[in-house]
């Protein structure tokens, strides 16, 4: 069966990409195909976008990152 989740919360540091990459590691292991969406990353130093690459890394899908903010910041 297919299924879609969404993993939000409401600040940064507070687990959303870690919670994303258990379920993506999990349901791959299971053989589905995973994607994984992450438009903003923020708290970037220089080009480097871990989020990012382990979300990629996890899911084995690439993306791109819409929005790169350097500041840590929580949308409100």
């Amino acid at each position: 069966s297919k299924g879609k989740y969404f993993v939000t919360g409401t600040d940064t540091v507070v687990g959303k990409t870690f919670v994303t990459v258990l379920l993506a590691e999990y349901f791959r292991k299971l053989n589905y195909k995973v994607g994984t969406f992450k438009p903003v990353e923020s708290g970037i130093l220089e080009n480097s976008c871990p989020d990012f690459e382990l979300l990629a890394n996890a899911s084995g899908d690439s993306h791109k990152i819409l929005y790169k903010l350097r500041k840590p910041l929580a949308p409100l």
